[in-house]
């Protein structure tokens, strides 16, 4: 039975060690993160969500369930309640659980987004190019892409030359992608002009 997924409450709750309302009543199940995890009717569940949904009802949008007994294993209906985010951190900073949260920051208007984030105050602390630990090419060979480009070879052709996909070498050649690379007449230039100060 611990191998199929359970379609029915009664298959959910023989994968739970129920006893009396007072104790945790722990997930047997698959967990994840510490959690229990289950699929149910197609859908995956976090085992307390479920536990939760089938004994009181749905869950409304923005909620979590939290646990009162802190056992993310336990399905006891009784040990769970119904909080934001906000109200569950707060409720592990009273118990000793979280350790050095500042309180001021659990609110989102503080938070940096959009224009004032650091990757636009502080663009130089972005990894860019060859840099970043997901890049596949080189700034030299994002400087040959254009050129051979420049000169006629088609993108299928040079995306099959580097080992990467067409929209990618469109990308660098329009500078959507690899906007920081000038090209090497430009570089060229540039020392040029130092050289003749």
């Amino acid at each position: 039975m611990m191998g199929t997924q359970p379609n029915t409450p009664a298959e959910v709750w023989s994968r739970v060690a129920t006893s009396d309302t007072d104790a945790c009543w722990p997930w047997l199940g698959a967990t994840r993160k510490g959690y229990g995890h289950v699929r149910y009717q197609g859908q995956q569940w976090s085992a307390h969500r479920l536990a939760y949904v089938l004994a009181r009802g749905p869950i409304p949008t923005g909620m979590l369930v939290c646990h009162a007994c802190d056992n993310p294993l336990c399905c006891n209906p009784q040990h769970l309640w119904l909080g934001t985010n906000r109200e569950n951190i707060l409720d592990s900073v009273t118990k000793g659980r979280h350790v050095q949260v500042d309180l001021a920051s659990l609110s989102s208007e503080r938070r940096a987004r959009g224009m004032l984030h650091g990757m636009h105050t502080h663009p130089e602390s972005r990894r860019r190019g060859e840099h970043n630990g997901s890049a596949k090419l080189t700034t030299d060979q994002v400087i040959q892409i254009r050129e051979q480009s420049a000169r006629g070879l088609t993108q299928r052709q040079l995306a099959r030359e580097y080992g990467i996909c067409q929209a990618t070498v469109r990308d660098i050649v329009l500078r959507k992608k690899w906007q920081h690379v000038p090209t090497r007449a430009l570089v060229a230039g540039q020392a040029g002009k130092e050289a003749s100060e």
